[in-house]
């Protein structure tokens, strides 16, 4: 096993939709089925129980709706973002992932910036096909694209992050 694998990535594409998607129908899919579930359900009950079928049909509309437009809001989000990141130059990251950091390098218009994270701070690590995706305090998601890996294999790269956050690990399908 590596002990340190490298991604350089630019936060813009599909890796950047992907994730967008990822995190509104994967990380908060319990929120967003439950809200399905109850404008469902509601809309059967207004229309059996009350007899008010408008307003059942038209709950049961938004019920079935709301994931198609979710994900076209969140695709729409993502072109806008990578398109206004591209008229400002371009954002560039690279990450160095190492048993005991995890290393960041911005360069966001022409000013350069290094941080180093621990382990302990990062609370989640999820692994798709395309990427890994990491939280940091819950609210600062770092995209790992594995096509953006420059050093190391996606399989060091998979060994070295379950090795350092086990059960913050997460492997899905």
């Amino acid at each position: 096993m590596s002990e340190s694998v490298e991604f350089v990535t630019s936060y813009e594409g599909e890796e950047f939709k992907a994730f967008k998607r990822f995190q509104v129908f994967r990380r908060h899919r319990v929120l967003v089925r439950m809200f399905i579930f109850v404008l469902i359900a509601a809309g059967l009950y207004m229309g059996i129980r009350r007899a008010d079928w408008l307003t059942g049909v038209l709950l049961i509309g938004i019920g079935l709706f709301t994931p198609m437009a979710l994900g076209w809001v969140t695709n729409w989000m993502a072109k806008r973002q990578s398109k206004r990141l591209r008229k400002q130059g371009g954002i560039t990251c690279t990450y160095r992932v190492e048993r005991d950091w995890l290393f960041n390098e911005t360069d966001f218009e022409g000013v350069k910036t290094t941080s180093a994270t621990g382990w302990g701070n990062v609370v989640y690590v999820y692994e798709t096909e395309e990427s890994f995706y990491l939280y940091i305090k819950k609210k600062e998601p770092v995209i790992l694209p594995k096509q953006a890996l420059v050093a190391g294999t996606s399989f060091d790269a998979r060994l070295l992050l379950w090795d350092v956050t086990r059960h913050k690990y997460k492997k899905l399908n």
